[in-house]
């Protein structure tokens, strides 16, 4: 069971900005993963329709940032494809910040059969820590994307043990590109995790399906969340309908509050 307070709705959603108002929940501004508004007067545009919506009305508290996420991989052997990395993901803490927020949900990175697993997390246990070394009040929540298996999620935290960097389990993603189910991945990532993404898929495409829409069992899943993850963990719902989905959280008893 999670409380309203540590639940976000993702802008991305076809009806965000009604659930959020009406079910007075929290945002992740999810605008700024396009690299396309990172610069110049794009980025105004966006920042001013944020405003205008009112996605910037709820307390700082309750709002999360996504990061772009396009051609940034922290295990880059192009140097100047790093110091690409390392501007972009900088200039999106800068907007994070614009946007009154302090946590920035951040993609691993991770391509397979282009970088080694060892080398990839070897190069992200030293990345990230270097790039938040002076971002004392900000956190930063890594997400698997095309990890296969929870264990390099885990070598790489346990590697970094540092306070404002955390994981962001993505439930769909761990079930479309998995090899083990999704609750296998909460019981070997536990309390590493700080922040999920809520949404489903049949297998066959990450589709950002509502929670009973797809092949993951989220009744195993919230049972994992329940045993494994510590209490202070939030949520966003990434389903393109986050009405349905928010829905069927208050059906199956999932939200106090």
């Amino acid at each position: 069971m999670i409380t309203k307070d540590r639940l976000f709705i993702a802008t991305m959603a076809e009806d965000a900005y009604k659930q959020i108002t009406e079910n007075d929940v929290g945002v992740e501004i999810d605008n700024f993963a396009d690299p396309g508004n990172l610069d110049g007067e794009k980025a105004s545009a966006v920042l001013d329709a944020l405003r205008k919506r009112n996605f910037f009305g709820c307390a700082p508290e309750k709002r999360f940032f996504h990061s772009s996420f396009a051609e940034l991989h922290p295990a880059a052997v192009d140097h100047a494809a790093l110091e690409l990395a390392y501007s972009r993901w900088r200039r999106n803490i800068e907007l994070a910040r614009l946007c009154g927020v302090r946590r920035m949900v951040v993609h691993s990175g991770y391509v397979p059969f282009e970088y080694v697993k060892s080398w990839h997390i070897e190069r992200s246990a030293a990345v990230w820590p270097d790039l938040m070394s002076s971002e004392k009040d900000f956190t930063i929540y890594i997400e698997n994307v095309m990890e296969d298996e929870p264990e390099m999620m885990l070598d790489m935290i346990e590697r970094i043990d540092a306070e404002n960097i955390k994981l962001c389990l993505d439930i769909g993603h761990a079930n479309f590109f998995g090899s083990v189910p999704a609750e296998k991945w909460i019981a070997v990532l536990g309390k590493h995790i700080g922040h999920f993404h809520l949404h489903n898929n049949r297998g066959d495409a990450d589709s950002h399906l509502a929670p009973d829409e797809g092949s993951a069992d989220m009744s195993n899943i919230f049972e994992a969340i329940a045993h494994y993850c510590d209490d202070k963990y939030t949520m966003t719902i990434e389903s393109r309908k986050a009405g349905k989905a928010y829905e069927w959280m208050k059906k199956e008893g999932l939200l106090n509050g």
